[in-house]
């Protein structure tokens, strides 16, 4: 029997934030995992920021490998999976036959042929842009990537006056359907590796650090 390996990946998700709400039972799920499995510190890359690290741990290399340690390049056009140079594990999976569904990674952008399916995370140009594999993808996930949300996020963050909340449930609107619809093309077939990444959590943590009221219900959310 062929091993499935699923991956969550919880961007700038940290044990600062997570080991007492856990103690507290504010996140069962989460308490489940660690019980049942393992948990340890994630050691980053140097530069410690997306770009690189996602690159770094799709193909194994380090910054230093591939030369790219920002999403823009020293002509300032943004790095694309061309750039790394190094196989991914998706492109090494491919070459065995077994399949990969790959949904929101970011530093995907253009998106690949692969054994499977693929919806790039950012950056992606707009939501105009074919950001899927194969192309005819993009009209069955119609809402996964939708501009209009960051815009409203960002003209919140303009008005001092904003409403907490307003932000906080644009961006679990947006995290629940790119969720639904990972869920979903796992329901249309068994792929041997699917990987989704949750980037609201780094998004989240960014406006919102000082206030754990706020981010705790976002993470109520990851954990149901």
């Amino acid at each position: 029997m062929i091993e499935k390996v699923m991956m969550i990946g919880l961007d700038g998700a940290t044990w600062t934030l997570l080991d007492h709400w856990i103690m507290d039972n504010e996140l069962p799920t989460f308490e489940k995992l660690i019980n049942l499995g393992s948990r340890a510190v994630l050691k980053s890359t140097i530069p410690c920021t997306t770009c690189p690290a996602l690159p770094s741990m799709y193909t194994g290399m380090n910054p230093g490998s591939f030369g790219i340690f920002y999403f823009l390049k020293p002509d300032g056009s943004p790095v694309t999976p061309r750039d790394i140079g190094y196989p991914t594990i998706w492109n090494i999976l491919d070459e065995y036959n077994y399949s990969s569904c790959i949904v929101d990674v970011r530093v995907t952008y253009p998106p690949e042929k692969l054994n499977g399916v693929m919806i790039c995370g950012s950056p992606v140009p707009s939501d105009k842009s074919n950001y899927t594999y194969p192309e005819d993808l993009k009209k069955r996930i119609e809402g996964f990537r939708n501009d209009r949300i960051q815009r409203e996020i960002n003209e919140l963050r303009k008005n001092k006056r904003h409403r907490k909340k307003d932000i906080l449930e644009l961006i679990m609107k947006e995290t629940e359907t790119r969720y639904n619809i990972f869920k979903k093309l796992n329901q249309e077939r068994d792929y041997d590796l699917s990987i989704f990444w949750i980037g609201g959590t780094d998004q989240i943590q960014h406006i919102f650090w000082k206030d754990e009221e706020i981010l705790l219900q976002f993470y109520h959310k990851i954990d149901g």
